[in-house]
This record gives structure tokens, C-alpha cells and sequence, in this order.
């Protein structure tokens, strides 16, 4: 674990030790009652404690009290000018842990217990997590807010908008509110629809092709062999590959990717409809700025502009040629049968 990447994140007390979940803290931001630390949450680059009725936002570089239990009166250890460590007394609502040295209870402050932690070589600079909290990982590296994530079995993105942290063990909350859980934790059930933090990696997903090369998406307009239309609701892995979800006519049903276009297959119906097409909207060009013809035509024929693919400087003359050689492909006639 990279402790430089999540140290900013993780709340700490004025000494540097990190909080622990249980914890009870003074409390911050204007909540004056001690707060029982339930939860944490990383959203942004704020930090967030809750204890269920109340939450403290701790901006980076905040640290919280200690709430102690030393009454008034009782001897403390606190740090010297000389940074020795000597015995004061405090006022009861000073927030102090307590120690016992030969049966004498005492408080210790903080600049005493960093120097003990010093002394002891348990500078918390070491560690910036307490025990029993594994921030996540994917692919190795840690999970923070920002970062892109995918889902290694759909493809789908997963953006991280913060990483809490609970009583029943780690979970991620992507941008769009879903839930998504480590695995392995005992007693957690799944919401609806969550991903394991098994499941998610680093690295972008190649994309989903159809026969032709074009990228298959959610939401895009499909025909497969038999010149039927669908709309695509989702892509998953299968097998090793991708199969392709796809509904239309009230069913739904599921395709391999090759044997989808994104081309509309020609009929006879759309070449006669097509025929009688002034010839701009025949090529889909009518909102171009023609000066910039060939170069910005929108239309391809076999990979070139129609007048390239036909041998003509005329568009209309394209058009007459392009429709021919469509008959002829419905017909099934090659060369010049």
C-alpha cells in the first residue's frame, strides 16, 4: 500500500495517530459534544465522520481533539519549552488520554504523547491507517475519489466519487449513488444490480466491434443477418468474447457482435423511396458547405465520395450510378451481366 497516495485522506488526531472507527472525538466544525466515530466517508478532498445523527466535514490539513476523561486537577504530561516533557495540571474539560505510572493516574497531552511516540519509535508517520482498515485497491494501486474505474466483466465505466468506510467493512459510492462493495466481507448483502471491487480494474476495456470494425454501444440502432433491426441494451463478456443484448418488437434476445452492422441493409423498398430523393438529400449533404466538396462530403461509397467512387464530377451523375449499381447488388448481378 502507498501510504503517500491516502495519507491526506484518513482523519488523524492532533498528534498524527490515525482515528479508529469507535473512536469517541471532540467535536469539530461547530459541534461541541463528543461525537462516537461510526463511519468515515472520502468525498472530494474533504474527509467526513458521521455518528449516525451528526457529520463533520474536516478539510485537508484539519486534526481532531482527543475527548479525555482526566478530571480537574489531575497531574498531565505535557511538553516543556525546552521541549522536555513535565507535569502540569489542567482544567477537567482539557481533552487528554490518562496513564498509570507506579498506581498515579495521569493525563498525557498531545505534545507529551508525540514525544513518547518518538521515544518508543511509533511515530505515526509510518502508518497512516489504524488497524483493521484496508482502503481498497484495484489492480494494485489505491482507490480515491477521481478515480476511473471499470467493470471488467460489461465493460461499463465506474466513476469513484468517495470511498467510506463502516462498521460492516468497505464501500465505494460511484458518481451515479451505486453501491460498490469488497468482496469477501462477511455478513454484507449486495444491493440490487452492486459490483464487487473484484470485479473492477484500471484498464479500459477494449471496445465491442461489429463485423464492420464500428464500436457496439448501448442505445445504438443494429441489423443482423437477416436484415432485421434491433436496439442494443448492453454488452457483457461471454465465453472468452462479448455477446450483444438487443431488443425490438417487444423481444429481446442476445448476438455476437460479428454478426451485427450498424449499416442499414438495402431493399428494394428503400432504393425505390431513394429514387425520388432530390439528389443532396439522397447524399445527406444538404446542410454542407459544398465549397468544401469533395473534401467535406459526408457520404462514402466503398470508402470514397461518390464522384471518386464513380468517376464524375457531377453529384446527380453519382446518384444515377450509385442506384444501379444497388439494383444490381439486390439483383445479385457481378461485373457487367
Amino acid at each position: 500500500m502507498n501510504q503517500g497516495t491516502i495519507g491526506g485522506y484518513w482523519p488523524l488526531y492532533e498528534d498524527g495517530t490515525p482515528v479508529r472507527i469507535g473512536d469517541t472525538v471532540d467535536g469539530h466544525e461547530g459541534h461541541y459534544a463528543p461525537m462516537v466515530v461510526k463511519c468515515v466517508k472520502v468525498v472530494g478532498d474533504a474527509t467526513v465522520i458521521a455518528d449516525g445523527v451528526w457529520s463533520t466535514v474536516i478539510m485537508p490539513g484539519k486534526r481532531l481533539k482527543r475527548y479525555g476523561d482526566a478530571p480537574e486537577g489531575t497531574p498531565c504530561l505535557c511538553g516543556s519549552p525546552d521541549g522536555d516533557v513535565e507535569t502540569a495540571h489542567v482544567p477537567s474539560d482539557e481533552p487528554n488520554w490518562h496513564l498509570v505510572i507506579d498506581g498515579v493516574r495521569y493525563g498525557v497531552s498531545n505534545h507529551a504523547r508525540r514525544a513518547i511516540a518518538e521515544a518508543l519509535d511509533l511515530c505515526t508517520s509510518k502508518r497512516r491507517l489504524p488497524s483493521g482498515i484496508e482502503w481498497p485497491e484495484v489492480d494494485g494501486e489505491p482507490v480515491v475519489p477521481g478515480d476511473v474505474l471499470w467493470d471488467a466483466g460489461t465493460g461499463r465505466r465506474v466513476a469513484v466519487d468517495r470511498v467510506g468506510f463502516d462498521q460492516d467493512g468497505t464501500v465505494l459510492v460511484a458518481g451515479d449513488g451505486e453501491e460498490i462493495r469488497a468482496a469477501g466481507i462477511d455478513g454484507i448483502a449486495y444491493p440490487a444490480g452492486a459490483v464487487s471491487l473484484d470485479d473492477l480494474t484500471r484498464t479500459e476495456p477494449k471496445p465491442v466491434l461489429d463485423r464492420d470494425g464500428v464500436p457496439i454501444e448501448a442505445g445504438d440502432v443494429v441489423w443482423d443477418d437477416n436484415s432485421i433491426n434491433w436496439l442494443v441494451t448492453d454488452t457483457r463478456r461471454h465465453r472468452g468474447g462479448y455477446i450483444v443484448a438487443v431488443t425490438a418488437r417487444g423481444a429481446a434476445t442476445e448476438r455476437k457482435p460479428e454478426s451485427l452492422t450498424h449499416k442499414r441493409p438495402d431493399s428494394w423498398e428503400r432504393l425505390a423511396e431513394d429514387a425520388t430523393k432530390a439528389v443532396f438529400d439522397y447524399w445527406s449533404c444538404r446542410d454542407v458547405d459544398h465549397d468544401g466538396c469533395p473534401a467535406k462530403c459526408p457520404a462514402k461509397v466503398d470508402g470514397k465520395d461518390p464522384r471518386q467512387r464513380y468517376g464524375t464530377d457531377k453529384c446527380f451523375i453519382a446518384m444515377r450510378a450509385d442506384i444501379v449499381a444497388r439494383a444490381k447488388a439486390l439483383a445479385g448481378v457481378t461485373g457487367d451481366e
